[in-house]
């Protein structure tokens, strides 16, 4: 394939490779077959590349494990996008969400059931 010989509006030289049989590329072609695809794709103006979600809204935020449960589907969604820097800090700052949530949930077990003991400690205490 060759380089497409056609001019940018900027006048630079375009810097898309030529169409097989063409010196141009899809945007600088002159067959009207060619220029009437052209002006499809536009007139998609990049709908092609919406990442569809992947998941059904996941409801109120009522809980830690709703705060988790959302974050899990806005990661479902945020994986199946295209690699870029911006998917690459919401992937991570998803993450970092879904850890603190869960080191939280974990720490309220923990201090639920301590204090299950301390009060079944001070009902012996007490009936002692």
């Amino acid at each position: 394939m060759t380089d497409c010989r056609g001019i940018t509006p900027s006048g630079e030289q375009c810097r898309l490779k030529a169409g097989e049989g063409s010196e141009y590329c899809l945007w600088h072609d002159t067959d009207p077959q060619k220029q009437a695809e052209a002006q499809a794709l536009r007139s998609l103006g990049g709908q092609h590349r919406k990442t569809p979600m992947s998941s059904e809204n996941p409801g109120e935020i009522n809980s830690l494990d709703d705060v988790v449960r959302w974050a899990r589907a806005a990661l479902d969604d945020t994986w199946n996008q295209d690699n870029s820097d911006r998917r690459s800090r919401a992937l991570s700052s998803l993450f970092r969400v879904i850890t603190e949530a869960l080191k939280e949930g974990d720490l309220s077990k923990r201090m639920t059931r301590m204090e299950e003991l301390l009060n079944a400690a001070l009902n012996r205490i007490k009936t002692g």
